[in-house]
Protein backbone atom coordinates (compact mmCIF):
# COMPACT_ATOMS: atom_id res chain seq x y z
CA UNK A 1 0.00 0.00 0.00
CA UNK A 2 2.91 2.18 0.84
CA UNK A 3 4.03 1.84 -3.15
CA UNK A 4 0.48 2.38 -4.05
CA UNK A 5 -0.02 5.62 -2.02
CA UNK A 6 3.57 7.18 -3.34
CA UNK A 7 2.25 6.37 -6.70
CA UNK A 8 -0.68 8.28 -6.65
CA UNK A 9 0.99 10.99 -4.82
CA UNK A 10 3.50 11.60 -7.37
CA UNK A 11 1.31 11.61 -10.32
CA UNK A 12 -0.87 13.91 -8.35
CA UNK A 13 2.42 16.31 -8.60
CA UNK A 14 2.91 16.16 -11.56
CA UNK A 15 -0.79 16.39 -12.29
CA UNK A 16 -0.59 19.92 -10.60
CA UNK A 17 1.78 20.91 -12.58
CA UNK A 18 -1.03 21.85 -14.91
CA UNK A 19 -3.13 24.02 -12.54
CA UNK A 20 -3.18 27.84 -13.04
CA UNK A 21 -0.50 29.13 -11.11
CA UNK A 22 -3.52 30.32 -8.10
CA UNK A 23 -4.11 26.50 -7.81
CA UNK A 24 -0.69 25.28 -8.45
CA UNK A 25 0.20 26.80 -4.45
CA UNK A 26 -2.09 24.51 -2.95
CA UNK A 27 0.05 22.19 -0.49
CA UNK A 28 -0.81 18.64 -1.19
CA UNK A 29 -1.11 16.66 2.02
CA UNK A 30 -0.07 13.01 2.13
CA UNK A 31 -1.17 10.08 1.50
CA UNK A 32 -3.63 11.87 -1.31
CA UNK A 33 -3.87 14.93 -2.66
CA UNK A 34 -7.25 15.30 -5.20
CA UNK A 35 -6.46 18.93 -6.21
CA UNK A 36 -6.25 17.98 -9.75
CA UNK A 37 -9.70 15.79 -9.42
CA UNK A 38 -11.06 18.96 -8.15
CA UNK A 39 -10.01 21.44 -10.81
CA UNK A 40 -8.86 21.05 -14.29
CA UNK A 41 -6.66 23.05 -16.09
CA UNK A 42 -8.22 26.22 -17.99
CA UNK A 43 -5.87 25.27 -21.27
CA UNK A 44 -3.82 22.87 -22.21
CA UNK A 45 -1.48 21.70 -25.12
CA UNK A 46 -2.79 19.08 -27.51
CA UNK A 47 0.58 17.30 -26.56
CA UNK A 48 -0.15 16.69 -23.51
CA UNK A 49 -3.33 15.20 -23.23
CA UNK A 50 -2.17 11.56 -23.70
CA UNK A 51 0.02 12.26 -20.38
CA UNK A 52 -2.76 13.96 -18.56
CA UNK A 53 -5.40 10.96 -19.31
CA UNK A 54 -2.35 7.87 -18.50
CA UNK A 55 -1.40 9.98 -15.18
CA UNK A 56 -5.09 9.75 -14.24
CA UNK A 57 -6.05 6.45 -15.38
CA UNK A 58 -2.79 5.03 -13.09
CA UNK A 59 -4.21 6.60 -10.29
CA UNK A 60 -7.39 4.79 -10.42
CA UNK A 61 -5.36 2.07 -11.44
CA UNK A 62 -3.48 2.00 -7.81
CA UNK A 63 -6.50 2.65 -6.10
CA UNK A 64 -8.02 -0.77 -6.91
CA UNK A 65 -4.78 -2.51 -6.25
CA UNK A 66 -4.70 -1.45 -2.78
CA UNK A 67 -5.12 -3.96 0.34
CA UNK A 68 -7.77 -3.09 2.67
CA UNK A 69 -8.65 -3.77 6.44
CA UNK A 70 -12.51 -3.13 5.51
CA UNK A 71 -15.53 -2.88 3.37
CA UNK A 72 -15.67 0.67 3.79
CA UNK A 73 -11.66 1.33 3.13
CA UNK A 74 -12.18 -1.10 0.21
CA UNK A 75 -15.37 0.57 -1.26
CA UNK A 76 -13.78 3.92 -0.83
CA UNK A 77 -10.60 3.26 -2.57
CA UNK A 78 -13.01 1.48 -5.54
CA UNK A 79 -15.36 4.88 -5.63
CA UNK A 80 -12.17 7.30 -5.93
CA UNK A 81 -10.90 5.08 -8.86
CA UNK A 82 -14.59 5.08 -10.93
CA UNK A 83 -14.69 8.79 -9.97
CA UNK A 84 -10.67 9.46 -11.25
CA UNK A 85 -12.21 6.97 -14.65
CA UNK A 86 -14.74 9.49 -14.86
CA UNK A 87 -13.28 12.45 -14.44
CA UNK A 88 -10.57 11.27 -17.40
CA UNK A 89 -13.57 10.87 -19.42
CA UNK A 90 -14.96 14.54 -17.95
CA UNK A 91 -11.02 15.49 -19.70
CA UNK A 92 -11.56 13.95 -22.81
CA UNK A 93 -15.03 16.11 -23.28
CA UNK A 94 -13.44 19.50 -21.94
CA UNK A 95 -10.31 19.33 -24.01
CA UNK A 96 -12.32 17.68 -26.67
CA UNK A 97 -10.33 14.91 -27.51
CA UNK A 98 -10.43 13.42 -30.20
CA UNK A 99 -9.66 9.93 -32.23
CA UNK A 100 -7.04 11.71 -33.75
CA UNK A 101 -5.04 12.06 -30.25
CA UNK A 102 -4.75 8.64 -30.10
CA UNK A 103 -6.73 7.68 -27.19
CA UNK A 104 -9.44 5.77 -27.93
CA UNK A 105 -8.58 3.05 -26.17
CA UNK A 106 -7.76 4.69 -23.10
CA UNK A 107 -11.08 6.68 -23.08
CA UNK A 108 -13.04 3.52 -24.17
CA UNK A 109 -11.15 1.24 -20.94
CA UNK A 110 -11.70 4.67 -18.81
CA UNK A 111 -15.88 4.24 -19.96
CA UNK A 112 -15.60 0.58 -19.28
CA UNK A 113 -13.88 0.40 -16.02
CA UNK A 114 -16.38 2.95 -14.76
CA UNK A 115 -19.34 0.72 -15.57
CA UNK A 116 -18.10 -1.84 -14.20
CA UNK A 117 -16.30 -1.05 -10.83
CA UNK A 118 -19.65 -0.78 -8.99
CA UNK A 119 -20.23 -4.53 -9.88
CA UNK A 120 -16.75 -4.73 -7.67
CA UNK A 121 -18.38 -2.79 -4.83
CA UNK A 122 -20.93 -5.89 -4.89
CA UNK A 123 -17.97 -8.67 -4.69
CA UNK A 124 -16.31 -6.42 -1.88
CA UNK A 125 -19.65 -7.41 0.17
CA UNK A 126 -18.36 -10.91 -0.45
CA UNK A 127 -14.99 -10.46 0.70
CA UNK A 128 -15.69 -8.48 3.66
CA UNK A 129 -19.02 -9.45 5.34
CA UNK A 130 -20.29 -7.21 8.08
Amino acid sequence: NEASLACIRYFELFLTSFLDDQLNNQDCELPECETTQKSMPSKMEEDYYRTFIMANMHIARQYTRMQCADYEEAAGRVMKAKERYEWALKAATEYEITAEHGLVKELEMCSEMSALLPGKLKELRKVYPS
